[in-house]
């Protein structure tokens, strides 16, 4: 099972948790496409989360403002739901979690 919970940490740094139970062995991938479709303007850094078996946290800081691309990978395979529609616009305090573009 994976959970995705995505949050808002500032006006410039975004969060996002990643629960991996029973999930089997396989690594995580996250590549972010900015606004404009490029994928190597943004490098997520990916983490576990002490005392949280399973539970990886991904921060990233976006560049520009619009819609992004958050595209999560396990063990080679898109998520089902992925990629998910992150929107950056100054001030905005809320994202769209969990829409699948």
């Amino acid at each position: 099972m994976l959970t995705l919970c995505v949050m808002l940490t500032s006006d410039l740094q975004k969060c996002f948790t990643l629960t991996l139970t029973d999930a089997g062995k396989g690594s995580i991938d996250v590549v972010i496409l900015d606004p404009h479709g490029r994928k190597d303007t943004i490098r997520p850094s990916i983490a576990p989360v002490p005392g949280k078996e399973g539970t990886y946290l991904v921060e990233y800081i976006p560049h520009d403002q619009g819609l992004h691309s958050i595209n999560i990978m396990f063990a080679g395979q898109q998520i089902p739901k992925s990629p998910y529609g992150v929107n950056v616009s100054p001030g905005e305090t809320r994202d769209l979690i969990g829409q699948s573009l």
